[in-house]
């Protein structure tokens, strides 16, 4: 086929970029309800596909293909990979034997993009990658975390969520720091985000899809770490996950013997007008949960555990597309770090 022998097991590639090119970022249920046997054309130079960990369904996979190039989505998942098109050649829709139902109990994400950064898949197990130009990282299930280890270079560090060129791909910016200030932590609910970086810079962290859990392992975080909590509807909205509506992180402060500190929590949230939902602090162990809407809020307080939970409103999965949620949550654990 016009794609063979282009199967993209590495995404460390050189390519000539175009413009002009849409990137989008699908979960299984969008797949589902709006792109198999629809209209829905894409034209961007690739097409990628990453399941959920401990994906097994690749039966369901091989029913779904790429109109005219024969492909299925099994032929280009495993372990995660990407096909490409030329400019000339067909765009990107999905079709699949008339009748098929979707099981979208274990998920997969699908991205349309003409940027090839290096992806990562996180996994239960932490690993660890180099950032010198961009790379984006994938957790179909959302829910990641990320904990620098070393930002070397005078530069900015730039989250994004979803992948692509920018925002004409929607790749939409989020977060700036310079190199030496990057945060510790950086959480996030979304499925995609992008990580880049000024040239020169070098960025080594730690990634996850562990956001720990209330009684046996939370995240722990150290006196004087800076953590940052993000989550957008821009890219994908979290909500059409078979229509999900509670997300956590849960953060243990050292020991659990270690004396409380002071927690500063600086909130910026915005929601789109469909959401009624809230942003959540539960701030002490089997505390109450605070509620939090529109604009922005400080708290501080003092403790030794804390939650942060994204709760908008209730919706099946076939009602949600995107959204204009914009969250975001600075929180600065015990007195600040010089230079951290």
């Amino acid at each position: 086929s016009m794609v063979s022998g282009r199967l993209l097991q590495s995404f460390l590639l050189l390519v000539f970029l175009s413009a002009g090119t849409n990137a989008f970022v699908f979960s299984c249920e969008e797949v589902k309800y709006r792109l198999i046997n629809q209209n829905y054309e894409a034209n961007a130079t690739f097409a990628c596909i990453f399941t959920e960990e401990g994906f097994n369904n690749w039966a369901q996979l091989k029913k779904i293909e790429f109109a005219t190039y024969s492909i299925s989505l099994a032929d280009i998942s495993q372990p995660g990979g990407c096909i490409s098109r030329k400019p000339d050649e067909p765009t990107w829709r999905l079709i699949s034997t008339p009748g098929t139902a979707l099981d979208c109990k274990q998920e997969f994400t699908i991205i349309y993009t003409s940027d090839v950064p290096q992806f990562s898949d996180a996994l239960t197990d932490v690993r660890q990658t180099r950032i010198t130009n961009k790379h984006t990282f994938v957790q179909p299930r959302n829910i990641q975390w990320l904990h620098t280890e070393q930002c070397l270079g005078t530069g900015n560090v730039t989250i994004a969520t979803g992948a692509g060129l920018g925002e004409k791909e929607e790749r939409f910016d989020m977060i700036s720091w310079p190199c030496n200030a990057v945060p510790d932590w950086i959480f996030t609910f979304d499925n995609v985000y992008t990580v880049y970086v000024d040239s020169g810079v070098s960025l080594t962290v730690e990634f996850s899809r562990n956001p720990g859990d209330p009684n046996k392992n939370p995240i722990t975080v150290e006196r004087g770490d800076h953590l940052v909590l993000f989550t957008s509807g821009r890219a994908d909205d979290l909500q059409n996950l078979a229509g999900r509506t509670d997300n956590r992180e849960y953060v243990k402060i050292g020991n659990w013997d270690d004396a409380p500190l002071d927690v500063h929590v600086d909130m910026d949230i915005r929601l789109d007008t469909e959401n009624s939902g809230c942003v959540s602090l539960q701030k002490y162990w089997a505390g109450p949960t605070f509620n939090y809407y529109n604009g922005t809020h400080s708290e501080t307080f003092n403790t030794e555990y804390f939650e942060i939970r994204y709760e908008p409103k209730g919706k099946d999965a076939s009602e949600i597309w995107k959204s204009q949620d914009n969250i975001i949550f600075d929180i600065q654990v015990g007195e600040k770090r010089v230079n951290n």
